[in-house]
Formats: C-alpha cells, structure tokens, sequence
C-alpha cells in the first residue's frame, strides 16, 4: 500500500529566502528613519536654542543683571548671575548638542546687561547630516537678537 504524503510545508531554502528578502527590506527603512531622527534632534535643538536664548535676554533686562550664554563643546550653557556681577550663579540652563552638531568657533560666549544691550562674538556651528555650517551672528541694537545663516 502507497502512502501520500501532502506537501504543506515550506522548505528550509524557501524560509532563508523569505528571511534574507524581510531582513533586506528592515535595513532599507532603518537609514531613513535613522537620518529623520538625527534631522528632529537638531530641529528640536534650535527651537529649545531659541527660547532658552529669549529667556536669558528677558532674564537679564527684567531683573536687572548680567547674563551670559557660554558655547561649549558638546553643551550650551545660560546662566544669569545675582546681583550685577558675575558672583554667584542665580539660574543656570544647559543644553546639550545634538551628536550631528558641534560648535567650531572655540571660547565662545555671549553677555547680557540689565539695560537690554548684549555682547557677543559670532558664533559657527557645523552640523554633520545636512553638511552645512550655522553662523550665529549677533544683530545690532538691544534686545540680545541674533540672525542664524546657513552656507555650504
């Protein structure tokens, strides 16, 4: 007597070629979704640059002190002092960069006085994703306003 037998099941080259085809398609869309989270990171990074940078100016005006926002390598510090020295600490904020950003202007820093004028130098950032350089460029008057310009 014949027994028959029903082919129901896949074969093991059947199973590699179908895990070898996902596992293609998972690293196809990790890059993308890699390279858009770096791309939020420094999005958000501005954003949160902006308004810690806005408060600081306001800090210092409102209050009556000095404030100052030191560039460092890999963080970003605001901090407004007591009094109208540069004594002891009142408030301090630190922001880190984003791994794709980093500064390239070295002992950068930015002063701001309780009549609403600033200080500071011209500040370079160069991020790593989009390949392009951010000029922080300090804009005439008071208020602590800045211009960010971007170039290749």
């Amino acid at each position: 007597m014949k027994v028959k037998h029903n082919k129901q099941a896949f074969t093991l080259i059947e199973m590699i070629i179908v895990l070898a085809l996902v596992s293609v398609l998972l690293l196809i869309g990790f890059f993308p979704v890699k390279t858009m989270i770096a791309s939020y990171q420094e999005q958000q990074f501005w954003r949160t640059f902006n308004q810690a940078w806005s408060k600081t100016a306001i800090t210092a005006e409102r209050k009556g002190c000095v404030a100052e926002v030191a560039f460092h390598s890999k963080e970003i510090e605001f901090s407004d002092y007591a009094e109208n020295t540069r004594g002891q600490k009142r408030h301090s904020q630190i922001i880190t960069l984003p791994p794709s950003l980093q500064v390239l202007t070295k002992f950068a820093y930015a002063d701001f006085y309780k009549n609403g004028g600033t200080k500071f130098m011209k500040v370079v950032f160069y991020s790593k994703l989009h390949q392009v350089k951010y000029t922080l460029i300090p804009q005439v008057g008071y208020g602590g306003r800045y211009r960010l310009e971007v170039t290749k």
